[in-house]
């Protein structure tokens, strides 16, 4: 675990023109991740298109149990996030499964059969992560009080009701006002709406 914190260190310290090179393509390993995992789940999709015929519902049954224990899972984490203030770290702490490795493991020295548990898991949570992050950058997050929180910081009441970061409510057509029933200054003009 602490090997590569020890190459980095070790890099940054000894080798700074390699550190620096690195640093600057830190992105690459994004790729280098979504590759392998591309190989060890074709690795788990061909198994089950050559070797599957006879298997087909143990097949079905892990790729069921997956989906059961994605869900629990990220449930429970989530659930154990919101009691702390942090939903979506909480699901990823107890969601998140580093699989590639279990995958090539099970290919190589077990029954590839063994691997498809890991390969639906993977799939299974790489579709959440990717909602969530959809969700996250693009749509709505609800509050602890039921309000959906949009991406540039705006709230919406369940009535549709907006509220600004500064706590003035609105109805979305340009009008602030100040929450006790006065009506506020238009948003385009300045002037002033009574």
């Amino acid at each position: 675990i602490g090997l590569p914190f020890f190459i980095a260190w070790g890099l940054e310290a000894w080798m700074p023109k390699t550190s620096d090179f690195l640093r600057r393509y830190k992105g690459l390993s994004f790729y280098l991740w979504a590759t392998a995992m591309l190989i060890t789940l074709g690795q788990t999709i061909d198994f089950i298109f050559l070797h599957g015929e006879g298997n087909w519902g143990s097949i079905a049954w892990l790729g069921v149990a997956a989906l059961l224990f994605c869900v629990v899972q990220f449930g429970f984490g989530r659930w154990l996030g919101g009691r702390y203030g942090d939903k979506i770290s909480g699901g990823q702490l107890l969601g998140q499964k580093n699989s590639s490795m279990g995958i090539w493991m099970a290919n190589y020295y077990l029954t590839p059969l063994a691997s498809v548990f890991l390969a639906f898991y993977s799939v299974f949570q790489n579709i959440w992560n990717s909602w969530q992050m959809w969700k996250t950058e693009n749509g709505e997050r609800r509050t602890e009080n039921g309000e959906r929180r949009t991406g540039n910081g705006e709230r919406k009441t369940e009535n549709g009701e907006r509220r600004t970061g500064n706590g003035e409510r609105g109805t979305g057509n340009g009008k602030r006002g100040t929450g006790n029933g006065e009506r506020g200054l238009a948003a385009e003009g300045g002037v002033r709406l009574n």
